[in-house]
């Protein structure tokens, strides 16, 4: 991982390089979707319908795990999918909520 030190002197050398580096920090710092054991139907939707793997190896009829939060690309598919309201969150990183628009 870069330290803030590189993050700059890429930064100065070329802004493609601020945007690659940007990238990987944006990585690093997960958010990844939460459930909510309380309302969770276990019917498996969400893992079904993810097509980033988050919740891999997630078995059937037991609460999904987030087992790679890393690769969350915050499509908001698998609250859209859940039946039942609010038992899957997502939480998203702020520099993705000043170009997030919900859908009508």
């Amino acid at each position: 991982m870069a330290d803030r030190k590189q993050i700059e002197i890429a930064g100065a050398l070329s802004s493609r390089l601020r945007t690659v580096k940007y990238a990987d920090i944006m990585r690093t710092k997960t958010m990844p979707p939460i459930i909510d054991a309380d309302k969770c139907i276990r019917c498996g939707k969400c893992v079904d319908t993810c097509a980033e793997d988050v919740y891999f190896g997630s078995k059937k009829k037991e609460i999904p795990s987030v087992t790679y939060p890393q690769e969350c690309a915050y499509c908001n598919a698998c609250v859209e999918e859940c039946p039942v309201e609010g038992a899957v969150r997502l939480r998203l990183p702020l520099p993705m909520m000043v170009l997030y628009k919900p859908a009508p």
